[in-house]
């Protein structure tokens, strides 16, 4: 999501991202929302001892987590001994830099690598992977000279790491975690209480739904769709304090491959929550439910818009695993006929990100009944001529006069770190 993790919300902010949330891309609020958003640096540098210590400066939101998530997937693939993530150059760290680092954890224990991260200075990241339980999953220094002093005293586990607390909790339902059978956890102000209900789960939230317990509601959302894709949330003792923090439930299905894999349904929303979920048009793609019944009967129907993106890295063979996605988000969807006008369409955008801007980049789909729209997210920025040149495609070269050709509609959205190009493609009549 880009959130800030730590501080209070500032209202004239918190308006900026509802604004912008009107304009980007529904359920993926992300640096286009406010131009105070800027790229992170992130440097990798060797060191003896097969260490590697990657630093990161800047803003780690949406875009910059994206290709952190990259940068250190390639190098956790080349097998070091221990990886430092250095954190303290950042001037904030958002839902999905964690997010990142997570992920990071994940392949890191799988490759037998030790992942050390040094937090900045201004939030406590430690608590916050506590309250989320996922403390365990890392090493967490004060400083890089007290991470170097704690690698050299002990050589890194080679050995098969001991499991997790959230890999214990996956082999133990109820042992404790937001897997466990009726388990409360959550965030220290926000209760979390899981409950199998037959081939569904249901995630019960009492407290406050703010700016800083949004992050721990996306990582046990997340968790549960991709355990078992059928998730309920209990809206009925949330209070809503911080408005931007719904849009964890559309970017976090989204994120877990969206209907039908991921299912996702909200249930027993106030007037207050209600409404607010109705304007930012959530209950398009996240369904709202009355009752435990309606609820079962919204997780089998497909939602009025359906949304999943996914990362790719800066490689030539991006635009063929876009083609892919593409094609097999169209036959979940059951809108096979737009597969061949779409693949093309999407593969040039994937191939223009690659080529032209020299990043990884996000690729957006979304079915709204009539048309699929189709987002490249980029992490260059462009100057005028290049938008300009982006939104005349009849001027531009020929990939953009193919995506033009193709598409009902086609343009740019400039982020502060990057770009967007967007198509929306047509489905064919029905016959």
């Amino acid at each position: 999501m880009g959130d800030r993790v730590h501080g209070g919300a500032d209202p004239d902010l918190v308006q900026g991202w509802l604004s912008a949330a009107e304009r980007v891309e529904l359920g993926d609020l992300t640096s286009a929302a406010h131009p105070l958003w800027a790229a992170a640096s992130v440097s990798v540098k060797p060191e003896a001892g097969r260490r590697v210590v990657v630093e990161v400066g800047g803003d780690l939101a949406t875009g910059a987590a994206a290709y952190l998530d990259v940068v250190l997937e390639q190098e956790i693939s080349a097998g070091p001994a221990a990886i430092i993530v250095d954190l303290s150059g950042t001037v904030f760290v958002g839902v999905r830099g964690i997010a990142a680092l997570v992920r990071a954890a994940g392949r890191a224990a799988e490759n037998l690598t030790t992942l050390c991260v040094i937090p900045p200075s201004y939030f406590d990241l430690a608590r916050h992977l506590r309250v989320s339980g996922l403390d365990e999953l890392f090493d967490l220094h004060t400083s890089m000279l007290g991470c170097r002093a704690a690698l050299a005293r002990r050589e890194p586990v080679r050995s098969s790491p001991t499991p997790s607390r959230r890999a214990v909790d996956r082999r133990s339902p109820g042992s404790g975690g937001v897997a466990g059978r009726g388990r409360a956890t959550g965030h220290p102000d926000l209760r979390i209480t899981v409950r199998p209900a037959g081939r569904l789960v249901v995630v019960r939230l009492s407290g406050p739904l703010s700016l800083r317990t949004v992050g721990a509601v996306a990582t046990a959302v997340a968790e549960l769709l991709l355990d078992g894709g059928r998730v309920v949330v209990d809206l009925s003792a949330v209070r809503l304090q911080w408005a931007p923090a719904l849009q964890a439930f559309p970017t976090t299905l989204a994120a877990a491959g969206g209907w039908p894999a991921a299912r996702l349904v909200l249930l027993g929303a106030d007037q207050a929550v209600g409404t607010a979920v109705r304007a930012m048009r959530i209950d398009q793609v996240v369904p709202l439910a009355r009752d435990l019944p309606e609820a079962r009967a919204c997780l089998d129907r497909r939602p009025a818009v359906v949304l999943r993106h996914h990362e790719l890295p800066p490689e030539p063979g991006s635009a063929w695993r876009a083609r892919a996605l593409l094609r097999s988000a169209c036959r979940d969807w059951q809108i096979e006929a737009v597969v061949p006008d779409a693949a093309i369409v999407v593969s040039e955008l994937v191939t223009n990100a690659v080529v032209h801007a020299g990043t990884g980049c996000r690729v957006s789909l979304r079915l709204d009944g009539s048309a699929v729209h189709i987002g490249v997210r980029d992490h260059q920025s462009a100057d005028e001529t290049t938008l300009d040149r982006i939104r005349g495609a009849g001027t531009a070269g020929r990939g953009l006069l193919i995506v033009a050709a193709l598409s009902r509609a086609q343009g740019v959205i400039p982020h502060s770190n990057g770009k967007t190009v967007w198509a929306v493609v047509a489905l064919p009549p029905l016959t």
